[in-house]
């Protein structure tokens, strides 16, 4: 495969984690693990949304075919298209099921050979709904891992433990790649449609109001939650921190995310592990920084996840490629 990750232009800056691309050198089975994001992808034939993973994905690949895809925040897709997440939990759907009018018109650019990850950047500014209030962002934050602890023996944070990246946001940082890339020349500008995001809609599920005072209530939530929040909170923490009950940040995990909160936290450690293992730190330590109860736990998780060991992860035997949901760095 020959994979490569684009830069995000700055008018889907926290929305789009990166754009991608992977050419298949053979013909070859793949699979793609859960990370807990949702992807646009154009496979040479059919413009898809790829859901929310809880299991490998498993497809094929020929050879010489490039597939494309454009890598969404967890918790951002579902609001700009205005769908909920839990119905696209493990499938891949043709985008004009969804969208109709904006899927055809892409999918006319696509059949007549313009750049595809341009075309998905352009696409997303046109999705009927708009970016997810604050308090998405608060939830993801309050359920992901929280940063990583010191290094092995105290060391300084240097080799696979930097690489692996020091804190969840990490991992959801748009690619470190040149800004002259593809993407950083999309047609979209930071003036585009979502210039403020917070006098946008947010969407048919759990709509806060349009009102402004509505809407700065949200956010206010969404700040305190931010600050009081960590990975390790317990949903009735986090629900006392947004001003609303367990039951309602079930409801907005499932409509936001695909998935309950304890789903959610679970992928989104299992994402962390698996970058730290592919980085080369070993499965002990991995087990610790991640906030498993110990090295069986990662384990069990692993294998559920991603139907491997550790030790395979950290090997790449299961590695997944770029197709969402997700990447080939997770999904």
């Amino acid at each position: 495969m020959s994979y490569r990750e684009l830069r995000a232009p700055a008018a889907l800056a926290g929305l789009v984690e990166c754009g991608w691309t992977d050419t298949a050198t053979a013909d070859a089975a793949h699979q793609v693990l859960p990370d807990g994001c949702m992807d646009l992808v154009w496979t040479g034939a059919e413009l898809l949304v790829a859901g929310p993973d809880t299991v490998p994905h498993h497809g094929t690949r020929t050879r010489g075919v490039t597939v494309a895809g454009l890598r969404f925040l967890p918790g951002a897709l579902p609001s700009l298209l205005a769908v909920p997440a839990a119905p696209l939990h493990n499938r891949r759907v043709a985008l004009v099921e969804l969208v109709p009018g904006p899927a055809r018109d892409a999918l006319a650019r696509l059949e007549e050979g313009e750049e595809p990850v341009a075309v998905l950047a352009a696409l997303a500014t046109r999705l009927p709904g708009a970016p997810p209030d604050r308090s998405v962002a608060a939830l993801r934050g309050a359920l992901a891992p929280a940063a990583l602890g010191p290094a092995p023996s105290g060391s300084a944070r240097s080799g696979p433990w930097a690489r692996a990246g020091t804190a969840p946001s990490g991992l959801w940082a748009r690619a470190d790649t040149t800004p002259n890339g593809v993407l950083a020349s999309a047609d979209t500008t930071p003036n585009g449609p979502w210039t403020n995001a917070d006098t946008m809609p947010n969407g048919p599920w759990a709509r806060a109001g349009t009102a402004p005072a509505a809407r700065r209530r949200v956010a206010r939530a969404a700040d305190r939650a931010a600050r009081a929040l960590d990975g390790d909170a317990s949903v009735a923490a986090i629900a006392d921190a947004l001003g609303c009950t367990p039951r309602s940040v079930h409801r907005r995990c499932l409509a936001s995310f695909g998935y309950g909160p304890a789903v959610l936290r679970r992928v989104l450690r299992f994402r962390q592990a698996a970058a730290l293992l592919r980085a080369g730190v070993s499965p002990a330590e991995v087990a610790a920084a991640a906030g498993y109860a110990d090295q069986p736990h990662l384990s069990r998780e692993t294998r559920a996840l991603a139907g491997a060991s550790p030790g395979q992860l950290a090997r790449g035997a299961k590695r997944s490629t770029p197709l969402p949901s997700g990447s080939s760095t997770m999904a």
